[in-house]
């Protein structure tokens, strides 16, 4: 596993910690679906943003 940037460790972190963030939202919350939704649009993004930066690493090398 490719060792993580510092910069991007904010950014993984602020896509951790809103996915939560909406999945509580989610649960708790009024328009629950409305909410399950963004967190599933920022989990996507997420993770192509996780796979660019992965693919970036390794064209560095």
């Amino acid at each position: 596993m490719p060792r993580v940037t510092p910069r991007y460790r904010w950014v993984l972190l602020l896509d951790v910690s809103a996915i939560i963030v909406f999945i509580i939202l989610g649960i708790f919350a009024p328009l629950q679906l409305v909410w399950f939704v963004f967190a599933a649009l920022w989990a996507a993004v997420a993770v192509r943003r996780a796979i660019l930066e992965v693919r970036r690493k390794r064209l560095d090398r």
